[in-house]
């Protein structure tokens, strides 16, 4: 009996015993839609994070399925950050597109006491 179980746990045990990771791709791209070459894009909260190629594409391999939440940053640029589902063994697509920081976005208004 024992024989005949053998080949069938082979196949069953190490699918199960293996986590399945999920991707998520896409592009990073300026305010008139040009690559950005080198952004960060990382998962909040998690070591996860990769940089963008020379087209401005990523791919993030992801440990685990549920929301997560991606940022995109570069310097000189305002990150932002959008939430994924992401599901194991599929690959979820999110672009992003980051805007140049310029003096008058990072005043504040002044406050009188």
């Amino acid at each position: 009996m024992l024989k005949r179980l053998l080949p069938f746990l082979a196949l069953v045990v190490p699918a199960a015993a293996i986590p399945q990771t999920g991707a998520v791709v896409g592009r990073v791209t300026d305010e008139g839609g040009r690559p950005l070459a080198g952004a960060n894009v990382a998962i909040d909260g998690s070591d996860l994070r990769t940089a963008t190629d020379d087209r401005g594409q990523y791919r993030l391999t992801v440990d685990r399925s549920g929301t997560v939440r991606i940022r995109a940053s570069k310097r000189s640029y305002a990150a932002s950050s959008r939430r994924v589902t992401a599901v194991a063994g599929a690959t979820v697509s999110r672009d992003f597109r980051l805007f140049p920081i310029t003096a008058e976005r990072d005043e504040l208004p002044a406050r009188g006491f």
